[in-house]
């Protein structure tokens, strides 16, 4: 639902704090332990060095496109 990003990461709001894969998540965010994590208010907060805009804009595309995958995933196995 939305994406706001600073110098030092981005945090993710779902909409309706729904995921459509969960297990898919939950592995991603075992993956990138190091530097992604859900805060109790079901937003995912991504640690990144985005100094700059632009490496704001490339950091959360990369992000976004991390995360429609895994949610692409539950649907084709639907």
């Amino acid at each position: 639902a939305k994406v706001d990003a600073g110098p030092k990461g981005a945090v993710v709001s779902f909409r309706k704090n729904d995921f459509p894969n969960a297990a898919g998540l939950a592995k991603f965010l075992q993956t990138e332990r190091a530097r992604a994590r859900m805060q109790p208010d079901h937003k995912l907060v991504f640690r990144g060095d985005f100094d700059t805009a632009a490496e704001r804009i490339k950091g959360v595309r990369q992000l976004v496109s991390s995360l429609a995958r895994i949610a692409g995933e539950a649907k084709a196995a639907a």
